[in-house]
């Protein structure tokens, strides 16, 4: 909030339940900025790092990135003119996003496929149908997760590498789950049909040689990549040049210095880079990086509807975009706590041409959802 009443926004969230960032570092790091012009967030941002230079990057780094892009805010709203526009302005204004986490919400939580008002997936014709549906509602590419069936309509999401229970912390890529995979994939192309690329998201829930092992038993269903979290670079590019499947990695990775050795290894086909974890400009010197390496970027967006709007924003201006991640399934009323919805129609995310992100949170709608701000 500016002396003069103008009110600069962003999201930030990392989807754990860690305390730290949200409360403490931000609040912290609010209290020293107050008192500085907003229009000179170059300057903030510089200062905070150097006086943080100990404790970099990670959660710092991301508290910064918050802050940096609320005074982008803040400058376009003044200026009267799309956060992009301070950047040149867009390259594009339909954004091509894919359907993020497919699948996820449906297995083994009836309350929430409840809430969502969805089908539960049970089985694997189940996932058939579920791969129709993105199909008839337009989206070109489709990510799932680790998603198994038993055989009596139960289902699991495996994630050992942020719940180490069953498969942690050891991580270790089966027979069964390669199985259960190669399953999984070949269901979703058979009910999404032909022009509906799919991706296999691991994160961190195998090592390097799991990885490897698991793209090249994938290779011949021609998954568009299979997208892991390896923080080496050499064992990250040894990956990627022992299979044919394209590799996408990077968005635990934070900021410029960070991401260079990865480029320079030639680790990845695809760079994710986050723009609420890094801030804007230091997301577009990381996109600079690849654009340089001619690698292209897809945009890490898997949080709130705010948040959509400022990866969208980011992917507006990369001449190397190839797609964004959005989650089709995130809360029922997350429309209506924005002044403005995020408008997707056939897989394109419509950029808002108004002020700012061109959208702010309805502080009604907060308060009547009891969300605090």
């Amino acid at each position: 909030m500016t002396d003069d009443g103008c009110a600069g926004w962003s999201e930030f969230g990392d989807g754990r339940p860690l305390p730290g960032v949200l409360s403490p570092l931000i609040g912290m790091m609010c209290q020293r900025i107050i008192g500085s012009d907003p229009r000179n967030w170059r300057r903030m941002v510089s200062d905070l790092f150097a006086e943080t230079r100990f404790a970099q990057p990670g959660l710092i780094a991301q508290a910064i990135g918050a802050l940096e892009n609320a005074c982008l805010d803040v400058c376009a709203r003044q200026a009267g003119v799309p956060v992009h526009g301070l950047f040149g302005g867009a390259l594009r204004n339909q954004i091509p996003v894919y359907w993020s986490q497919c699948g996820m919400r449906r297995v083994g939580r009836p309350d929430l496929v409840a809430r969502l008002g969805v089908e539960p997936l049970r089985s694997l014709k189940d996932v058939e149908a579920l791969g129709a549906e993105v199909r008839a509602q337009g989206f070109s590419a489709l990510k799932t997760k680790i998603i198994s069936f038993d055989g009596r309509g139960g289902g699991v999401v495996h994630m050992p590498g942020f719940a180490p229970v069953g498969g942690g912390p050891a991580l270790n890529l089966t027979p069964a789950l390669t199985r259960n995979l190669t399953d999984l994939v070949a269901a979703f192309q058979s009910g999404a049909g032909p022009d509906v690329e799919i991706m296999l998201d691991v994160n961190f829930n195998f090592r390097p040689d799991g990885v490897l092992a698991l793209a090249r038993g994938l290779e011949p269903l021609g998954l568009r990549w299979i997208e892991a979290d390896i923080s080496d670079p050499v064992a990250l590019a040894a990956v990627r040049q022992g299979t044919r499947t394209p590799i996408a990695s990077l968005e635990s990775v934070l900021g410029r210095r960070a991401l260079l050795p990865f480029l320079e290894r030639r680790a990845v086909d695809v760079a994710i880079i986050d723009v609420m974890w890094n801030g804007l400009a230091e997301s577009l010197m990381m996109a600079s990086l690849a654009d340089a390496a001619d690698v292209s970027v897809a945009c890490h967006n898997y949080t709130g509807p705010l948040a959509a709007l400022m990866s969208a924003h980011f992917a507006s201006l990369l001449p190397n975009l190839t797609i964004m991640e959005y989650e089709v399934e995130g809360a029922p009323w997350r429309d209506e706590i924005l002044t403005s919805p995020v408008v997707v129609t056939n897989g394109l995310l419509q950029l808002p041409d108004g002020p700012g992100w061109g959208a702010e949170p309805d502080m009604s709608a907060l308060a009547r959802f009891k969300i605090a701000a």
